[in-house]
């Protein structure tokens, strides 16, 4: 069971202990009611005395004791022991100064809560603690020579049949010894956080948003498991009691989080649709450019669509994959984003012109700050926030690979390389291979090692099954890895057949089968990026696809080269990708939502 301490000032004061059934197979004492409980009075209002009820029946009373009356001008600790059926009081610290005991011949069983109330107004408690009960001495060890040295040798006027019916002496807890006790705050805050799970999330964040004042550790440890485990928490009810749970500006700060295991933002935005409807601006914090094509159509199908303006032009940008908008122009719109920020939309999803075409032309907060500015500044909040949506969040569980510069040492082939570092494609940590066979200038090794540049080229060759003509480099990061690429950086060899017009590729399964699908990340036409021998370039993955999980990667092209002596060669020193890279097993290597 438990005990209570506490310092009171005042007249009167009780405690209650209430049983409560928790489980429908719970079994109770015979007798015993769900709200069977036991009431310790401390300096009745009535006759000064100390009482015990249970159930409102007064069981035993006690006068000329301590705690019969309580102070009017200093606070006294006091202290409660209930273990089964045995209630002992007493004065200072546990165990000590035992004032009266008495113990139930029909124990409630089952006893979970503990309430602490005053008649008058003007009675004031403090340093309210909640302990383990007073652990019981054997009545050999109560007889022992000493005892009367122990914590019950100042037990005032109780009679030995008074202790010996309590059942033994009390043992004075290890507190000094343990530091500091735990407050009731506290001890709720553990208790939360100790019953986390996707199932009680939602009533965790409501006890957090009750107690966030007083503890504020509380509602981020919260909201950090629900971050870490949102899918799972969305999935108990669609998210429909976390979202009556969260305040708005818990909300906002969930949907902030870049490191979030949440595998569509369409549930995000179905998570914040009900406040977007109280009037709460959350909508810029969902990260509409990386929703599909169908998902965005779920969101022209919203309600909140034809009443919320800002939803609309939010869901413009996420059309636009950061190009510039007009009036008619939804087609090319459509293009664009197919083609950079979601090349994984299906092909057959399409979406109503008039409901995408905005009267002016339209640019992102921060394309519009680089049009406008000449001198460098700090993007403002707005500027971040939209910068921030093209951004796909990070799974706790991955590492996260950032691009700084071409030729750095963030991306995730050298990070496979190190410690110590060894050249992946040499070690078998990935499998690098060509469309032409390997020989003195097909080096597949060499797309992963570190140093001067030196004629790499891979040969076109015919598909088996269309007979079309392509050429490529790829890469296997194996079946236990996948990489969600934000970026990737090619370095071009020593020759002048420079790229031009190529696709980067990704595919979910083994690349060696023959029915593997590769996906369109990025498409390139007419790039002039690649200028010179040894040169860098650099580029991003935009949208769904750098949302999107893969095993291997390839650059191909299936069309010459404009201008190059060899317009069929793909010419290559080096190859770097960016992104989240994912090392939980095979099951980690399917695309976001697939």
């Amino acid at each position: 069971m438990w005990g209570v301490i506490a310092a009171i000032t005042g007249a009167s004061i009780a405690l209650a202990v209430v049983h409560q059934t928790v489980e429908t197979h719970s079994t109770t004492a015979a007798g015993s009611h769900p709200e069977s409980n036991y009431t310790v009075i401390l300096g009745s209002h009535r006759n000064s005395c100390l009482k015990i009820e249970k159930n409102g029946a007064l069981c035993s009373m006690a006068r000329d004791v301590a705690l019969a009356r309580l102070p009017n001008g200093a606070f006294e600790r006091c202290w409660v022991n209930i273990d089964g059926g045995d209630i002992a009081i007493g004065v200072g610290e546990p165990g000590t100064n035992v004032s009266h005991v008495w113990r139930d011949p029909e124990p409630i069983d089952g006893i979970a809560y503990a309430g602490l109330s005053a008649w008058d107004s003007h009675v004031i408690y403090r340093g309210i603690q909640v302990l383990p009960a007073l652990a019981r001495l054997e009545m050999e060890a109560a007889a022992e020579p000493g005892a009367a040295d122990g914590p019950l040798a100042d037990a005032g006027s109780l009679s030995q049949e008074e202790l010996e019916a309590f059942g033994s002496p009390l043992r004075r807890p290890s507190l000094t010894s343990a530091g500091s006790v735990p407050t009731l705050l506290a001890l709720a805050a553990r208790a939360t956080e100790e019953a986390l799970s996707p199932a009680t999330a939602p009533d965790a964040a409501e006890v957090a948003e009750a107690l966030r004042h007083a503890v504020p550790a509380l509602r981020a440890t919260v909201l950090d498991y629900a971050a870490a485990n949102l899918d799972a928490v969305l999935d108990v009810d669609a998210g429909q009691a976390l979202a009556r749970a969260l305040s708005a500006p818990a909300l906002a700060d969930l949907l902030q989080r870049q490191r979030m295991a949440v595998r569509s933002e369409f549930r995000l935005f179905q998570l914040v649709a009900a406040w977007a409807a109280e009037g709460f601006d959350l909508l810029p914090h969902v990260r509409f450019p990386l929703m599909t094509a169908e998902e965005l159509q779920d969101v022209q199908a919203h309600p909140l669509w034809r009443t919320e303006p800002l939803l609309r032009l939010l869901v413009a940008e996420a059309l636009s994959g950061g190009t510039e908008i007009c009036h008619g122009q939804a087609d090319e719109a459509r293009a664009a984003v197919s083609s950079t920020a979601d090349p994984l939309a299906s092909p057959k999803s399409s979406f109503d012109q008039a409901s995408v075409s905005i009267t002016t032309i339209h640019r992102t907060p921060l394309q519009e700050a680089a049009l406008t500015s000449s001198a460098p500044r700090l993007p403002t909040a707005l500027e971040a926030a939209a910068s921030a949506r093209y951004q796909p969040r990070s799974p706790p569980s991955c590492t996260e690979l950032m691009f700084v510069c071409a030729g750095d040492d963030n991306g995730a082939l050298h990070w496979l390389g190190t410690r110590p570092w060894v050249n992946p494609a040499r070690s078998g940590a990935v499998r690098a291979w060509a469309s032409s066979p390997a020989c003195r200038s097909t080096r597949p090794e060499g797309l992963t090692a570190p140093g001067p540049p030196k004629l790499n080229f891979a040969a076109p060759r015919a598909d088996p099954g269309s007979g079309r003509r392509a050429a490529f480099w790829a890469l296997d990061l194996g079946p236990r890895r996948a990489l969600a690429c934000a970026a990737y950086t090619l370095r071009h060899d020593t020759s002048r057949d420079f790229l031009r017009s190529w696709r980067l590729q990704g595919a979910v399964d083994d690349p060696a089968a023959p029915e593997t699908a590769w996906h369109d990340l990025r498409t390139h036409a007419g790039d002039g990026t690649l200028r010179l021998a040894g040169q860098w370039g650099a580029w991003r993955v935009l949208g769904r696809a750098a949302a999107a999980r893969f095993r291997a990667f390839r650059v191909l092209i299936d069309e010459p080269q404009v201008g190059n002596d060899n317009p069929w060669h793909v010419s290559l020193a080096q190859i770097e990708l960016y992104g989240q890279l994912f090392e939980e097993g095979a099951e980690s290597a399917s695309m976001n939502g697939g």
